[in-house]
């Protein structure tokens, strides 16, 4: 056999050999580092969104203080925290047409912060005790980019019976019932 005729072909296979390995680690560094960003944007669509749901109460709360708190279905002031563009809406709960959450065999109703529903759970948590008031879910979502995140917050807000001025923000305050997420991806 001619060892000079298999130098080359050896020689060229080393190199196909190599600029796959290569390849291969350039295509992993750039993934690695797709993920790490998608990772980040995510972690800020949920700070955002996060960020959404208190100024979402905090509204509410200033509404009420001003004497004219929302109708059923309110659009909060959206804006951006950091990179992520956030919204909000404020809607009253409302009891599925097919249940009847507080068993008074009326269906659909507005769901009140009563003995009923949620004010047990409140009150062992040493919330404060105004029963009566609608119950409200915030719905706010973040997106930044392809990354897109949903929360729900549903609260209460309550009369601090302890501040007698009812204009004053520190009269009224939120309660905070039950929250879920949503992350998604556009």
């Amino acid at each position: 056999m001619n060892r000079r005729g298999a130098v080359l072909p050896l020689t060229l296979l080393l190199v196909l050999a190599l600029g796959a390995v290569a390849a291969a680690a350039s295509v992993a560094a750039l993934t690695s580092a797709r993920i790490a960003h998608n990772g980040s944007a995510y972690e800020r669509v949920f700070s955002a969104a996060e960020g959404a749901l208190d100024r979402s109460a905090s509204w509410l709360v200033s509404a009420y203080a001003a004497g004219s708190p929302p109708a059923d279905s309110a659009a909060i002031p959206g804006g951006a925290l950091e990179a992520a563009s956030y919204r909000g809406v404020a809607a009253f709960k409302r009891e599925p047409r097919t249940g009847d959450l507080n068993g008074n065999g009326v269906r659909g109703e507005v769901v009140r912060y009563d003995r009923s529903w949620g004010y047990g759970e409140a009150v062992a948590a040493g919330g404060p005790l105004d029963p009566g008031e609608p119950v409200r879910v915030i719905r706010a979502s973040a997106a930044e980019g392809p990354a897109f995140e949903e929360l729900a917050l549903e609260i209460a807000i309550e009369r601090d019976s302890a501040v007698a001025d009812p204009s004053a923000t520190a009269a009224w305050r939120t309660v905070r019932l039950r929250w879920s997420s949503a992350v998604g991806h556009r």
